[in-house]
């Protein structure tokens, strides 16, 4: 049997430049081999039925004669076959229907009677035409069947011609013929008429096309098993393509003075009109819009800037840009304010200064009459302290520049002499009599010093006698001699206030009435500084200041250095403080007219009055009021503080401590109590508590803490994965299977609500299961089959994993999930301007879908990735503690930013109680308790500083701070717990 098979198209392809013709690859020819292995033959028998009659010659059972139509099956021969079952006279006549000039039937043959079954014949037949056969039984009757026969030949010919291409410079030309016939079809291209060698498929496709090829005609000859066959000429166009847009010459950077112009220029190619638009630093300038730019009398202000061309052509943009620098012009070396002669008492230091300008670097050199004062090389002369002997002395400055050197006017300096006040003391009086007849004839006076400094001692009386003394120190050391011949007698020493001392007066002559006194310059010293004061708003606060020295005191009392009029007492009261004093600084200044000291700093703390309120429901206790800081517990497991309190979880009186630490111990110096990893402790005494056990199974850091609904159970994650325990006895109750690979999964946080546990963290599987970093589970621990979000392109290193934090609406419904990822069920996370991840979105607590809202902080130019350490959530506000540029972020639950303060080092632990948001993180080393929030944190907007924890008002969207605690330690606040009047913190 004949049968006709159709092949596969074959591609075959030109290169640019060059007629260069390839075959397939031999991958593609097995492919080829392995389609192209069904046998063709050239020709197919088709056999067709064309009647079945029952014939009776006597028309008993059926018709004597029966008409039967039929068209033919190809142009030429055709066998008819006429078969019956019985020995009946069966014949046949053969007609062809001739429709014109009129009807009418042409006979073809006639079958004789003679014939038997089956009968045939054989002859040409015209597809074009119609025929029928005439079948009569001459005698008996028979079933009767007619078929035709042809042997049916596909003709070769092409079913789809090749059509011209018209293409780009530099793109593909494709040509492809579809041709039938008989047996295997060979093809071969031309190019103009030439053979293009190994082109033996119906496609042909040019490979980047170049100009030299357009216009070429292509076509194909195509080869059967009987003929070929060629095609039509298809012609290839190839179009010149656009010139790309090139800035051929950018703009470059400019240095100029200040008040000349500068110029700008781009050289760029295209394809088309090129427009121009410059920028500077990023804003439009308008009318700037040629090739060149030029900024007339350039400013200092102008220093700096960036300027930026946009270019434009038919098809694409082009950016360049350059720098301006403006330099100062050079200014002449003028004296703009001359040094001035000064007055000044004697003691005090006397200032002489000079203005000048000038190009460069200006150089001074002082000069006293005449003579270069050593050192003096600076815009401003100090002699201190001044003496009489300066008095008159004639300064100037000589000023040099770039240039020149210029000297100033001269400056005369004239010094007061003071008269120094004096301390008087009187250190006896009496009788002296040489002949011991009204008095004794010598007498010892015992004294102390008035400071440390030069006394005199001076002895008069009221006679003519001989009165005489000596100095002795106690120990009866004389420093002195005998003091004779004048009244009054007087002696000046240097006198140590350390010591004590005495005179030995008496009289070798006579009866003298004596008076003996020590006077001295006493300095100013302040003997009791005052000192810092806290007190409660609305109370007095007095500060006092206790102070010696020769002459009349004066004192004069500032607040943060200013003058306070009127405050000239040795004390000072603030009468009903404000919280607006808060953190003031008062010192006092004492002098007596010839020197002025001033006092150390007393700073103020106004602390607010105790408010107590009920709160929300959201609140984790119904009350809560901090009345100044809580006392601390210091627990950690060695000296070097290297342990790490990273969850705090109160069950009544009993507080879990979770983290990385190996111990407890009551104080930095005591026994150490072995507490691996997760310790219990009694929340009022700080010490270990016995009934609650913690499992072998709890063996490495913990990351997590979380109470069941009813209080029975302890949600306890970390490294290990995820443990539920007795919340009495610490009892294992049930161990989460979580891993991570081939490691163990690593929780980092838990979520409890609506009967739901949320996991998130760092595992791959949940109990065998599939999960990715996140994982929903009943209060038994078993995994939610149906919820199941992906977190996604996340990394983990340390404090690190794709889900750092969860938290849920007050509602259970929104699910907030925190980390270090990039997509949740392939939705991604929002970026940063400088294309950095915010890893922070909402998912459904229904099906685990990504929620439209972002929570998304104002990072301006921070360069860093956000990965949020922990996330608070109310019915109006949702509050973040962001990691890496460290911000605390208040939210609507729309995600709208409200309010945000940027820390000194990452925010990270977050409670909220009652009306009241309290925020750990870690930031500088600063201080110890107790101590309010500082004066910077308030008058710097925005900032948290510089402590590491804080506490801020929820109930009114301004979110002021309100209260800051000084806590010492690399890494801060990483847990907090509260109750009705404590507060409980955890850190490093």
């Amino acid at each position: 049997m004949n049968c006709l098979t159709l092949y596969k198209p074959r591609t075959a392809v030109i290169k640019r430049g060059q007629i260069s013709w390839l075959l397939l690859t031999l991958l593609l020819l097995v492919s080829a081999l392995a389609t192209f292995t069904q046998p063709a033959t050239a020709q197919t028998l088709n056999v067709v039925q064309i009647g079945s009659v029952t014939l009776d010659h006597d028309k008993v059972i059926g018709p004597r004669w029966k008409r039967v139509n039929f068209d033919p099956l190809i142009s030429g021969d055709h066998t008819i076959r006429v078969s019956w079952d019985n020995n009946a006279d069966i014949r046949f006549s053969l007609f062809q229907v001739l429709n014109a000039p009129a009807p009418n039937n042409k006979l073809l043959i006639s079958m004789s009677a003679s014939t038997a079954s089956p009968a045939e014949w054989t002859g040409t037949l015209d597809s074009a035409e119609q025929y029928y056969l005439g079948i009569w039984s001459g005698a008996g009757s028979a079933t009767v069947t007619a078929t035709i026969e042809a042997d049916i030949t596909a003709p070769l010919q092409i079913d789809t011609q090749p059509t011209d291409v018209t293409v780009t410079e530099g793109d593909d030309a494709a040509f492809t013929v579809a041709a039938s016939g008989s047996g295997t079809l060979n093809y071969q291209w031309f190019a103009d008429g030439a053979p293009i060698p190994g082109a033996n498929f119906n496609t042909l496709v040019v490979l980047a096309a170049t100009l030299a090829d357009s216009g070429t005609a292509y076509s194909v000859q195509i080869t059967d098993d009987n003929s070929s066959v060629t095609s039509s000429n298809a012609v290839l166009t190839v179009e010149a393509a656009a010139p790309e847009l090139e800035i051929v010459t950018p703009p470059s950077d400019l240095t100029v003075i200040e008040g000349e112009d500068a110029t700008f220029s781009v050289i760029a190619t295209g394809s088309g009109a090129l427009s121009y638009e410059w920028f500077a630093n990023d804003v439009l300038i308008p009318g700037a819009t040629n090739s060149t730019l030029t900024i007339s009398a350039v400013a200092l202000a102008d220093s700096g800037t960036t300027y930026m061309v946009q270019i434009t052509d038919d098809n694409s943009t082009g950016f360049a840009s350059a720098t301006l620098t403006v330099n100062a012009a050079p200014l002449p070396l003028l004296i703009t304010t001359q040094p001035t002669d000064l007055t000044v008492n004697e003691g005090d230091d006397a200032t002489f200064t000079v203005v000048a300008t000038g190009s460069g670097t200006l150089s001074y050199q002082w000069f006293s009459n005449g003579v270069l004062v050593p050192g003096a090389t600076t815009d401003t002369l100090v002699i201190s302290p001044t003496s009489a002997a300066d008095d008159g002395n004639v300064y100037r400055v000589d000023i040099s520049d770039d240039n020149t050197t210029i000297s100033s006017d001269d400056a005369t300096l004239e010094v007061i002499e003071i008269v120094l006040p004096v301390t008087i003391a009187n250190i006896g009086q009496g009788t002296l009599d040489s002949d011991k007849a009204v008095g004794p004839r010598w007498v010892r006076l015992d004294f102390d010093p008035l400071a440390m400094a030069v006394h005199t001692i001076t002895v008069s009386w009221d006679s003519n006698a001989d009165v005489r003394f000596k100095v002795f120190e106690a120990d009866g050391t004389l420093i002195s001699s005998t003091v004779r011949g004048a009244n009054p007698g007087v002696w000046s020493g240097q006198l140590d206030a350390g010591k004590q001392y005495y005179i030995a007066l008496w009289s070798s002559n006579g009866i003298a009435n004596y008076t003996a006194n020590i006077e001295a310059t006493v300095p100013v010293t302040i003997e009791n500084q005052p000192t810092s004061l806290t007190v409660t708003e609305g109370d007095d606060a007095t500060f006092e200041v206790q102070a010696i020295g020769s002459g009349t005191l004066s004192y004069q009392w500032f607040a943060d250095g200013n003058l306070i009029p009127g405050e000239t007492a040795p004390s000072l009261t603030i009468f009903s403080t404000t919280l607006a004093e808060n953190n003031s600084e008062y010192t006092v200044q004492v002098g007596n007219g010839y020197e002025t000291v001033t006092s150390d700093v007393a700073t103020l703390t106004v602390n607010e009055p105790l408010v107590l309120g009920l709160f929300s429901n959201e609140a984790d206790m119904s009350t809560w009021v901090l009345d100044g800081p809580a006392p601390t517990l210091d627990y950690q497991a060695t000296q070097n503080s290297d342990a790490w309190g990273r969850e705090l979880l109160r069950i009544g009186d009993v507080l879990l401590v979770g983290g990385d630490f190996t111990g407890i111990k009551p104080t930095r110096s005591g026994p150490l109590t072995a507490r691996p990893f997760l310790a219990a402790l009694d929340a009022v005494t700080g010490q270990p508590d016995s009934t609650f056990q913690v499992p072998v199974e709890v063996d490495s850091l913990v990351r997590a803490l979380a109470l069941s609904p009813d209080g029975s159970q302890v949600y306890v994650g970390g490294d290990f994965g995820l443990l539920i325990l007795n919340a009495t006895t610490g009892a294992l109750d049930v161990a989460v299977g979580m891993v991570d690979g081939n490691k163990p999964g690593r929780v980092f946080d838990i979520a409890v609500a609506n009967n739901h546990i949320y996991a998130g963290g760092d595992f791959t599987r949940v109990n065998g299961t599939y999960r990715a970093n996140i994982a929903r589970l009943n209060l038994s621990g078993v995994l939610d089959s149906v919820w199941k979000p992906k977190v996604t392109n996340g990394s983990s290193a340390g404090r690190a994993a794709p889900v750092q934090s969860i938290a849920t609406s007050p509602s259970g419904d929104v699910i907030y999930v925190g980390g270090n990822f990039g997509f949740i069920e392939g939705t991604p996370v929002s970026m940063t301007p400088q294309n950095r991840k915010i890893s922070l979105l909402p998912v459904s607590a229904l099906d685990g879908s990504v929620l439209p809202e972002r929570f998304i902080p104002n990072v301006q130019g921070n360069p860093k990735a956000l990965k949020p350490h922990d996330i608070a959530v109310t019915d109006n506000y949702v509050f973040v503690a962001w990691g890496g540029p460290n911000y605390l972020s208040f939210h609507s639950t729309t995600g709208a930013l409200l309010h945000q303060y940027k820390g000194k080092g990452d925010v990270q632990a977050l409670q909220i109680v009652g009306d009241h948001l309290f925020v750990g993180h870690h930031g500088e080393f600063f201080g110890f308790l107790p101590n309010p929030i500082p004066q910077e944190a308030l008058g710097a907007d925005g900032t948290i500083l510089p402590f590491k924890m804080h506490s801020f008002r929820i109930d009114d969207p301004s979110f002021l701070p309100e209260q800051a605690w000084r806590l010492n330690g690399p890494f801060g606040v990483w847990g907090i717990a509260a109750s009705e009047d404590s507060l409980w913190i955890a850190g490093q």
